[in-house]
């Protein structure tokens, strides 16, 4: 009989680090409720820039008058400016995106 009652104080003693044990193994789970979004860079491979035809400008005559240069000036700024305006909508490609 008293193996019986040391038995069971044995017991009444492991019964509440057992109880912990069990609570302390409990899975800690945690579960989102709307998706979290990461961002991450990825490389891509970056295409050939185009190749970009130069305007050619028109030489000046020999001995031009000075209304021969102005209008040659105007020519060449207006064929200058629509080449670097081709070269930017080209460039844009290659911009980052914001």
């Amino acid at each position: 009989m008293n193996s019986l009652i040391l038995e069971k104080r044995h017991l009444l003693k492991l019964l509440p680090i057992s109880i912990l044990l069990v609570i302390g193994c409990k899975p800690t789970t945690v579960y989102v409720e709307k998706p979290v979004e990461v961002k991450v860079m990825v490389p891509v491979p970056c295409p050939q820039p185009p190749v970009i035809k130069r305007p050619v400008l028109k030489p000046l005559p020999p001995n031009p008058t000075p209304s021969q240069v102005a209008e040659a000036a105007l020519r060449s700024m207006a064929e200058v400016m629509g080449y670097a305006e081709q070269l930017e909508v080209l460039l844009d490609a290659y911009r980052e995106k914001k």
